[in-house]
């Protein structure tokens, strides 16, 4: 009986080797899977992130191994099992010095500790969602940001791709009055350090 209380809280060991390999496989796989034709919409980044952002995985992730926790109860102690030889000396020892000992112990839990613990288990995996939850909105807010930014930096450079064009075809109009003589060098010049200005 105390030989297969021992042997029911032994567990082999079980080699489970990380390969890298395998790894950047596995993560360069998903990036081939998102479409690269469709359009770069806010939509479309707000997915990526929700997918692939690394904060956000280790906040989920922080978040099923509170709630895994959560959701398997608090076991009983543990049995102690004591074994070994004792050794008495002295005047008060009979003839056998050198005997076997042996002894196994229980403890029987009487107050609420273990539905404290299951408690505190349930609190802090609700405390992981919410933290996991103020990530993912902070990350949002930050990627609307940065969205914004990089819409207001397209137009901006599609308005300036648009007045280099017009100075282009103002310096050609240029060039064609003042061959007309109905403009001078000096007007000329002036267009041609706008339209450099413009497109540099």
């Amino acid at each position: 009986c105390i030989i297969g209380l021992c042997l029911v809280g032994c567990q082999r060991y079980q080699p489970a080797p990380l390969s890298p390999e395998e790894t950047v496989a596995s993560v360069s796989q998903g990036r081939k899977e998102t479409d690269s034709d469709a359009p770069f919409t806010f939509p479309r980044a707000t997915a990526w992130m929700a997918r692939y952002g690394p904060a956000l995985k280790e906040a989920r992730a922080e978040y099923e191994t509170a709630l895994a926790l959560a959701r398997v109860k608090t076991p009983l102690p543990n049995p102690s099992l004591e074994v070994g030889p004792q050794y008495g000396f002295g005047p008060d020892v009979d003839h056998y010095r050198l005997r076997p000992f042996a002894s196994i112990g229980f403890s029987i839990p009487t107050g609420p500790r273990r539905a404290r613990q299951d408690d505190l288990n349930r609190l802090s995996a609700e405390l992981a969602f919410v933290g996991m939850q103020a990530t993912h909105r902070e990350l949002y807010l930050d990627l609307r940001r940065l969205y914004s930014e990089w819409i207001l930096t397209r137009t901006r450079l599609e308005t300036r791709k648009t007045l280099s064009e017009a100075s282009e075809k103002s310096l050609a109009t240029g060039r064609k009055l003042a061959a007309a003589g109905f403009a001078s060098p000096l007007d000329t010049g002036l267009l041609e350090l706008e339209t450099v200005r413009a497109r540099s």
